[in-house]
């Protein structure tokens, strides 16, 4: 009788362990989101009163942000002019609570600051081209776009390319 029971115990431990591995097994199979949804990309609603009638794309281009970070380095030039010109003639108490008058930030930090910003927003610029010619490609594979917006895309994304090296090829850092 004793053997009976081991047999049967054995027998619903065995059925225990092989239904919870069938269900592990299909566990990846399931849809994680229920009911079989796609993924939706919900649609760009920012505010955008305060852009003066500019778009996002006009406002925070490749251009438009090259440009401002020409001016910060002009204003870095124009600070440590200010500071030097000021050396004698203030306390060095004064200059010090002023912030950033020290000759590794007005040398070695003014220099590098804008440049890895630079480096940020061309790297930045560069992967977004390529991701969409990317995408243009495949859409041109399966007839969803025409040959004249995959080349675009592709030009788009050489032009992206060269300035990112050329950006490079003249990239120093200050140290």
């Amino acid at each position: 009788m004793g053997t009976k029971k081991h047999v049967i115990y054995t027998i619903i431990f065995c059925g225990l362990l092989l239904s919870l591995l069938i269900s592990g097994c299909t566990a990846d199979k399931q849809d994680p989101y229920g009911g079989g949804e796609e993924f939706e990309i919900p649609a760009d609603e920012f505010a955008r009163g305060n852009l003066q009638g500019e778009t996002l794309e006009e406002r925070f281009s490749l251009k438009e942000s090259l440009y401002r970070v020409e001016q910060v380095g002009d204003i870095f030039v124009s600070f440590r002019e200010l500071t030097e010109e000021c050396q004698g003639k203030l306390p060095p108490e004064t200059l010090a609570a002023v912030g950033n008058t020290g000759w590794e930030m007005q040398h070695l930090g003014f220099h590098n600051l804008p440049n890895t910003i630079e480096g940020t927003l061309r790297l930045q610029d560069y992967e977004i081209k390529k991701l969409r010619f990317a995408l243009a490609k495949e859409q041109y594979e399966k007839g969803e776009i025409g040959v004249e917006d995959a080349k675009g895309a592709q030009e788009a994304f050489y032009e992206a390319r060269d300035g990112m090296q050329a950006f490079l090829d003249s990239y120093s850092i200050a140290d």
